[in-house]
């Protein structure tokens, strides 16, 4: 005998075809999966944030789109800042791979500094921050939070509010690059 019977290479094939369709199907379940966390995510958040009958939230975000460095593992990253709270910030175009419940420091540029926090969610290239901050860090963001609150309110431009609204892309930002896509919106950026 030279080798082994037909059959068994055959077998053998399609064990090995087999076993690639099963990673296959796996790798897109898991694809899947992600997808639908962050929408479910996504559709969370404007629910929540839609009116003040539901928002839950401890204390007010403020949109402040300022840049500012991510302190992490004694690394410096760049990130945008989208919103901040006393409780904690929303990061975007953050360039590495963040994981949860890693230790952080924020600083945000021309505002404040030494924001010391904790990864506690890991979006596409966004990363929210909760802050655990002592007493006078405590003091130095309320006092910040509370003069941008108060600038804004003393803004005489509409602020933007969510609103019930059909149309092509989901959650635009005024008119911006669309969020979700599906072809009923449960809230848009106006």
């Amino acid at each position: 005998m030279s080798g082994p019977p037909h059959g068994s290479v055959e077998v053998s094939r399609e064990a090995s075809e087999a076993g690639r369709r099963s990673t296959d199907i796996r790798d897109g379940s898991t694809v899947v999966a992600d997808k639908v966390q962050r929408l479910r995510t996504e559709l969370v958040r404007v629910i929540r944030t839609s009116t003040a009958d539901v928002d839950r939230r401890l204390s007010t975000r403020l949109n402040i789109n300022r840049q500012g460095t991510l302190q992490v593992n004694g690394e410096a990253i760049p990130v945008t800042v989208r919103n901040l709270s006393l409780g904690g910030a929303l990061l975007e175009a953050v360039p590495v791979c963040l994981t949860m419940n890693t230790s952080v420091t924020l600083a945000i540029t021309g505002m404040v500094s030494d924001l010391p926090g904790t990864v506690t969610r890991v979006g596409d290239r966004t990363v929210l921050v909760q802050f655990a901050l002592n007493p006078e860090q405590s003091v130095r963001l309320t006092v910040l939070v509370s003069d941008r609150q108060a600038a804004q309110r003393a803004d005489p431009r509409p602020q933007r509010k969510w609103q019930a609204t059909r149309c092509p892309s989901a959650l635009a930002f005024n008119g911006g690059t669309s969020l979700l896509q599906t072809s009923l919106a449960i809230g848009q950026r106006v």
